[in-house]
């Protein structure tokens, strides 16, 4: 006997061995290809979360109308040279009287979530091209939440949403910041539930991108006794300090663009 056949001998004749291992790659098979589709989608969904952290830095949003050749080179430029990524962005829309932004816009009238909101929509554009940016900076700045609500009461229903759970409401009587701490999470919150279920991938990266927004820019924390002397002097796009009268120099170009940016991502809610 050779080494051979002592290291490995087939408890079935050979032709039953195939026929075996044939079979149980046929029963395989589908399993296979289902787990590369799988790790297909997991790489896909890496590389998205890389392009999202591309526009983290700028606090400024991949919107859905945003053309294809700009998020790449978006993406592009993050790693060799960020500090042209928000210049990048802003000079696109700027063009021609920021006429993109007009265009992008214009597209949300037929929006059923945005229709009811148009006429003060439409004034924070007409602001904006006539550079009175605090004016579409106090305006935009409530909308983002508003919309949200607007979703959440009609495919959630008011009674089931967790802002009205009694714990919430004895915070909300208890604790004023409590409660723009957590709208900001229902505002989060919403939108994962909503990615998780019917976005594609760059749609998602869209609201990972408002995500992060949300999180970092617009509803960031806010203590009107510590910080209202500090928000006075910063050009931080805080709704909080905003509406509470301590923005005073949030009124910025960039500041507004990214607010019109972040309402095109929840173009995607309808």
């Amino acid at each position: 006997m050779s080494n051979i056949d002592r290291v490995y001998v087939p408890p079935l004749p050979v032709h039953e061995l195939i026929q075996s291992v044939e079979q149980a790659r046929a029963i395989l098979l589908p399993f296979s290809a289902k787990l590369e589709e799988i790790a297909e989608w997991m790489r896909q969904h890496t590389a998205k979360e890389q392009h999202a952290a591309a526009f983290r830095d700028t606090g400024l949003c991949m919107g859905p109308s945003m053309p294809e050749w700009l998020v790449n080179e978006v993406i592009k430029r993050h790693t060799s040279e960020p500090a042209k990524v928000t210049p990048l962005i802003v000079g696109y829309y700027r063009r021609k009287e920021w006429r993109p932004l007009q265009e992008m816009v214009n597209d949300w009238r037929s929006n059923r979530f945005f229709s009811r909101r148009m006429l003060l929509i439409e004034d924070a554009v007409w602001a904006h091209l006539n550079k009175r940016y605090s004016l579409s900076v106090f305006a935009l700045s409530l909308q983002v939440e508003g919309l949200i609500w607007d979703w959440l009461f009609e495919f959630v229903g008011k009674d089931k949403i967790p802002a009205f759970v009694d714990e919430k409401k004895k915070e909300r009587k208890t604790r004023a910041n409590g409660t723009s701490k957590y709208v900001g999470n229902i505002v989060v919150e919403t939108i994962g539930s909503i990615e998780a279920v019917r976005l594609t991938q760059d749609q998602w990266t869209s609201m990972r991108t408002l995500v992060d927004f949300v999180n970092g820019h617009l509803f960031r924390s806010y203590w009107a006794q510590y910080e209202h002397a500090t928000y006075r002097t910063q050009r931080a796009l805080a709704r909080h300090a905003i509406g509470h009268g301590s923005g005073l120099r949030s009124g910025t170009a960039l500041n507004s663009l990214r607010l019109f940016l972040a309402l095109d991502v929840l173009t995607l809610i309808d």
